[in-house]
């Protein structure tokens, strides 16, 4: 029998004894704010609708001295009497000690002589400790395969369990944990910048021994060296585009770190557990960034958490992006939230006005997010702008305007409708590492050049390069391409990982492969699967016969379409594969919409005009519209919909009736997003 405090996660949110709990959450950092506002805090928090409050429990606030801590002797460190108070109002929480927290805190939450010992640190190729240039101060990044920097987390999660007794246990307050924070080598994450610590150089070394069998003689072949022992095989440092073998060994050090990042959670989860931190649902998120490398969405919620997330924090000009990370979430995770979404800004990042915060949080649920949290609800120290003061005053109309958004989200359980996307776009990992190796800006990532305003570009050598097909490099524009396309013809899509074809969007028929001329074999197999429960794959020719490290795979569907490129639908299993008659016609919306509608599938709605975006949550009876005007201008729309009748707003106000059979018109003002219960006839 089921413990009536039992929690499980679910597709839906987290249940507690079989009641499910909606994950939107608000912000609240204890420590931030005087004690005596706690209470008003708490209890805004209650009026505005959430059900869930978030918080990170920093070490560096905690410790005085090693093994020596602060749980209440400073009052603001009293986390204890803040967990009850939740507790008082019926209020879950979410509680997230890091050992990283960033919380755009010095240190980003680890003590000082942490981050300063160097026996903690990452390393670069050249064994240097890799600095974080941080405000307000620059630090060096610890590294998570260091036994000193694990063992000294160990003690900082004793001493918190310590002092929480039954406020950690089934009857308390805290809902689910989260198992540190937006690993991602601490925005360090140039391919070759690190890390190169002893303790990673081991973890680098079972990956091999792992991914060869223990077998010096398979290492030799596929690498093109002398075999040797693989402690022999030091991490590369840079790519040679010209080199196969270079390039080859760029590809399994890609892969191994996006494998050092899953370890590297799994290791927290680990000192959590044996801590005593049992019995609750672990997450993880991952920061605003690409979405693709080296970010392993599937094999996080496989080997150490049960949901991953993506934080958001965009303006809305950066509407297109927000879209692209709720659909890759919706396309990998099996519950996919937003564990941080900016409600207001930090003090040294690009400002999000209140209307735009608004606008994001409304978009990443029009896309199919289930859960989110608002960071920050209650303002503090370095951060600015958010709808409630640090000491409980309300900021108007912002609170208000926030307050219906949540209260109508959970009245009407949006969190818990379906988002079906019609088409899946396969993002192949090898593509992405490529780039990523090749890139002339090394160390500095793509998000972070895309925040100076570079935009998409990407600033690589592969001109250069004879190692690599020139299709691989061309592989992240073609996805977009084909991404516009399915946006100009109103079809539904989600991005897919190549572990995952279909995955948690179950009943996906129609995946989308972009030209490659070669391809793993992990990956042919995933799509003979999804072939097999009755999926359609479309590729652009040529079918790949070999992967990267020349290796024929074997998939003879592949072949027998190769050999009629017309467009003809080729049998494999009980689904299909059909190659397009050329790469652009994947790129052509008329093109999609026509093969979409040859598998008996058509939108659940189009619209007039493309400055405006809707999407459709939800099914039979419940069905919720959404429509996005993320221009500065008013814009009007007319939305077609099979049986649509009406449309009632979520947050209150008089329904809109159809002009005549299935058509709507709306005027949408500018930077918003309008919410709608779909009336339809029977």
């Amino acid at each position: 029998m089921r413990s009536p405090r039992e929690r499980r996660w679910t597709d839906h949110g987290i249940e507690i004894g079989g009641r499910l709990v909606p994950l939107i959450s608000a912000s609240i950092q204890y420590w931030r704010h005087d004690p005596a506002h706690w209470p008003r805090l708490l209890d805004l928090a209650l009026e505005a609708g959430f059900p869930v409050i978030e918080t990170y429990a920093p070490w560096s606030a905690h410790e005085l001295a090693p093994g020596t801590f602060d749980f209440g002797r400073s009052p603001n460190l009293d986390l204890s009497r803040f967990l009850r108070l939740c507790a008082e109002r019926d209020l879950h929480v979410l509680l997230r000690p890091g050992p990283h927290i960033n919380a755009e805190m010095t240190w980003f939450g680890f003590p000082r002589r942490i981050v300063f010992d160097p026996e903690c640190q990452g390393r670069n190729p050249r064994g240097k400790p890799v600095i974080l240039p941080a405000f307000p101060h620059p630090f060096p990044v610890p590294s998570y395969a260091q036994t000193k920097f694990l063992d000294e987390t160990r003690g900082w999660f004793a001493a918190l369990r310590r002092e929480l007794g039954d406020l950690a246990g089934p009857d308390g307050p805290i809902l689910a944990m989260q198992s540190d924070n937006e690993c991602c080598f601490v925005f360090r994450a140039g391919f070759f910048d690190l890390d190169y610590s002893p303790g990673a150089r081991q973890w680098w070394t079972s990956y091999l021994k792992q991914q060869f069998q223990e077998d010096p003689a398979l290492l030799a072949r596929d690498l093109g060296v002398a075999a040797g022992g693989f402690e022999d095989v030091s991490p590369p440092a840079r790519l040679n585009p010209d080199d196969p073998a270079s390039v080859r060994l760029a590809l399994h050090w890609g892969r191994f770190r996006e494998h050092y990042l899953v370890r590297s959670v799994r290791e927290i989860r680990r000192l959590y557990e044996e801590s005593g931190f049992t019995g609750f649902p672990w997450y993880h998120n991952i920061p605003s960034t690409e979405f693709v490398h080296p970010f392993d969405i599937p094999g996080w919620e496989r080997d150490a958490v049960h949901a991953l997330g993506i934080d958001l924090y965009f303006p809305t000009r950066d509407y297109p992006v927000i879209r692209r990370g709720v659909r890759a979430l919706v396309g990998q995770s099996r519950f996919p939230h937003i564990p941080e979404h900016a409600c207001g800004v930090w003090t040294f990042w690009q400002p999000v006005q209140p209307q735009e915060w608004l606008f994001s949080a409304q978009a990443c649920f029009m896309h199919g997010a289930r859960g989110l949290n608002f960071y920050m609800f209650a303002e503090r120290d370095r951060w600015t702008g958010s709808p409630v003061s640090r000491t409980g005053e309300k900021r108007e109309p912002w609170f208000s305007r926030l307050r219906a958004l949540v209260r109508a989200w959970v009245e009407h359980q949006v969190h818990a409708a379906e988002t079906r996307p019609l088409a899946g776009v396969l993002q192949q990992r090898e593509p992405h590492q490529l780039a990523a190796a090749a890139s002339l800006m090394e160390p500095i990532p793509n998000f972070v050049l895309k925040a100076m305003g570079y935009g998409e570009r990407n600033f690589g050598c592969e001109s250069l390069s004879t190692a690599a097909p020139r299709d691989h490099w061309e592989v992240p524009a073609a996805e977009r391409a084909i991404e516009k396309a399915l946006l100009d013809a109103c079809i539904p899509m989600a991005w897919m990982h190549p572990a995952l074809p279909g995955g948690p969007s179950q009943d996906l028929r129609i995946l989308i492969v972009p030209a490659c001329a070669s391809m793993e074999q992990q990956t042919a197999d995933q799509l003979r699967a999804f072939m097999e429960r009755g999926g359609i794959v479309w590729m652009a020719p040529p079918a790949p016969r070999h992967d990267l490290k020349g290796r024929a795979i074997a998939a003879p569907w592949m072949e027998a379409g190769e050999l009629h490129a017309d467009g003809r639908y080729h049998p494999a299993g009980a689904g299909g594969f059909r190659i397009a008659p050329g790469a652009a016609e994947l790129a052509r919306p008329e093109f999609l919409a026509q093969w979409l509608a040859d598998h008996g599938e058509k939108p659940p709605c189009k619209w007039d005009n493309r400055l405006v975006d809707v999407a459709i949550r939800g099914s039979g009876e419940r069905r919720f519209l959404f429509a996005a005007n993320p221009t500065g201008d008013e814009q009007m729309v007319e939305i077609r919909a099979d049986g649509l009748t009406s449309l009632t707003p979520l947050e209150g106000g008089s329904a809109i009736a159809a002009a005549r059979p299935g058509h709507v018109l709306l005027t949408l003002p500018p930077q918003t997003v309008l919410a709608f219960l779909m009336g339809s006839a029977p």
